[in-house]
């Protein structure tokens, strides 16, 4: 976190929530819990994150900066899924925007998933926690991690290349998830998944695009790009971006 962020955490979070995130620094490990809570202004729940970890820059973008406030002035949302959820910092914004929604959120990392599930407890059956990745197929996979961007656990990705002790997760095709949760329709499907979704792109998301609404998407390279946009080429929908979020809302428009 900067400097410039402090006024925002103040007033998002109070002093004391703003001091926490402050001092989550590497160098103070040994002096303060690993854990930390933060109470959000207007949100129902606290929310928690580790102190020594990239978790501190995740709820800087989302709860802070507002990364997928594009989100939120959309009518009769109902049910929304969140992949690649790490500790659930844009689970818990979309829950408390949509106070009436019922979430799903997946993550693949043993770690994140731990936070993820303590973030989401709270809300009860509103919010379900899976821990997998999203693939095109259903298969093992492996948790890769230290390898993607800075390497730091808001970038770690999901290979079906064996890895030496490295920690285990199943795929599983979208439309298995959607037919898992007794979802026939996702208003909201958020993706950020560091890369993998040009592999979920390339299939059309198993043919399943029909039943979502609103997706939201970061594009993490050329090729995901591509891919993406070939996707949806002709098909109905309204395409825009804001920051680093990609959205194809397909109740207007058409793509092009």
């Amino acid at each position: 976190m900067r400097i410039k962020d402090l006024p925002r955490a103040t007033r998002r979070c109070g002093p004391v929530g703003a001091a926490k995130l402050w001092t989550a620094r590497r160098k103070l490990r040994r002096l303060l819990p690993r854990l930390a809570r933060l109470d959000l202004k207007g949100f129902e729940f606290p929310g928690w994150f580790r102190r020594v970890s990239s978790d501190r820059y995740v709820i800087v973008e989302v709860l802070l900066r507002d990364q997928y406030a594009c989100l939120t002035d959309h009518a009769n949302v109902e049910t929304i899924l969140d992949v690649g959820a790490n500790i659930g910092t844009a689970s818990l914004y979309l829950l408390n925007r949509y106070p009436t929604a019922r979430l799903v959120a997946l993550e693949p990392d043993p770690d994140s998933f731990e936070m993820l599930e303590m973030n989401l407890r709270p809300y009860g059956r509103r919010a379900t926690a899976i821990r997998a990745a999203l693939w095109p197929r259903a298969e093992p996979l492996f948790v890769d991690r230290g390898h993607f961007r800075d390497g730091a656990e808001w970038s770690f990705q999901v290979t079906d290349e064996p890895l030496p002790s490295a920690p285990r997760v199943p795929g599983v095709p979208f439309a298995t998830v959607l037919d898992d949760a007794a979802i026939d329709f996702a208003d909201i499907v958020k993706i950020d998944v560091e890369g993998a979704e040009r592999l979920l792109f390339q299939d059309a998301l198993g043919g399943a695009l029909d039943r979502i609404g609103l997706l939201a998407v970061e594009l993490h390279d050329h090729e995901c790009r591509q891919r993406f946009f070939d996707m949806i080429a002709g098909r109905p929908g309204e395409l825009s971006r804001v920051g680093e979020v990609t959205m194809w809302n397909q109740r207007t428009g058409v793509a092009r």
